[in-house]
């Protein structure tokens, strides 16, 4: 019950991103999996969010960072389909990357989960 509120705003904020900038299976996953890992007492391994205070801000800054990330890639001259494919790769890795994680994975075994859904999602994703 400690992180309802932060689990509808979570929600909201998920439903309602789909207006802003397309968020794709990247984004919701890799949110997702992270507010789902920190929840459980898992720490924030990426330092540009390792500052937000609660699972639920990191896991809506996550989608804020890929958003910028798809503006700043668009704005180089990068076509959208391609800065939006590339962004989205990014997130599936780091949602291969957590849900290792809160399997038990260590080692090494979260980078080949995070590789492993990274490639898939560049190879077979079709959004």
């Amino acid at each position: 019950m400690r992180y309802l509120p932060h689990t509808l705003i979570l929600a909201a904020t998920l439903t309602l991103t789909g207006c802003a900038h397309k968020p794709g299976l990247g984004s919701y996953l890799d949110a997702g999996s992270t507010f789902a890992a920190l929840s459980s007492g898992f720490a924030e391994a990426n330092p540009a969010l390792s500052w937000a205070p609660t699972p639920a801000a990191t896991a809506i800054a996550s989608i804020a960072v890929k958003h910028a990330a798809k503006v700043g890639l668009a704005a180089a001259g990068l076509p959208a389909e391609t800065s939006h494919r590339a962004v989205e790769t990014g997130g599936m890795f780091g949602a291969g990357w957590n849900l290792s994680l809160m399997a038990g994975a260590s080692g090494l075994v979260p980078l080949v989960g995070g590789f492993g859904a990274a490639l898939w999602y560049w190879v077979w994703g079709n959004e």
